[in-house]
């Protein structure tokens, strides 16, 4: 439809050198999860949704695009499977922030039949790298088995922490 069109975009791919699959690319492609909360927490603002690429995260050049000493926010859905999005934690605000209202109608609930990729939360250090991370998220509810696969293919630095959810 015409609203998926507009909304739900994949923004970044997987650069495939050589047509080869990145680091547990098959299994992350096959992986999703069913959203346990259909209500949308609000957006966050847009110039505070920050979106990284797959092939900057594995690069670990994802810094440049954090700050110092704050906890995020992060989701990855299954419309726009190789952007990490993620918003600084708000009172207010939640994982379903990282997508406008629009998104979440018509790309997660409609579009994607109400599956997510990951989600949880993030801490980076006073060099802005990420420190911590988890699948704790009361809307989507990963898996920690999906976790040790989204591990892999965006080569997740830091501590996890994964909650069963199963």
């Amino acid at each position: 439809s015409i609203i998926e069109k507009v909304f739900c975009v994949k923004e970044f791919d997987v650069e495939n050198p050589n047509g080869q699959h990145q680091n547990g690319q098959q299994q992350y492609d096959q992986m999703h999860t069913e959203i346990d909360k259909k209500d949308h927490q609000g957006a966050a603002k847009p110039q505070h949704i920050v979106r990284i690429p797959h092939n900057i995260f594995v690069a670990r050049q994802y810094p440049l695009y954090l700050a110092a000493n704050t906890k995020y926010f992060y989701a990855v859905s299954v419309f726009d499977p190789y952007t990490f999005r993620c918003t600084p934690v708000v009172k207010g605000l939640g994982h379903t922030s990282v997508f406008t209202s629009n998104e979440w109608k018509h790309c997660l609930l409609e579009h994607d039949e109400g599956f997510i990729k990951y989600a949880g939360f993030i801490t980076t250090n006073k060099d802005r790298e990420i420190t911590k991370w988890d699948n704790d998220s009361g809307h989507f509810k990963p898996t920690s088995q999906n976790g040790q696969i989204f591990k892999i293919f965006w080569n997740m630095p830091g501590e996890q922490n994964l909650w069963k959810n199963e």
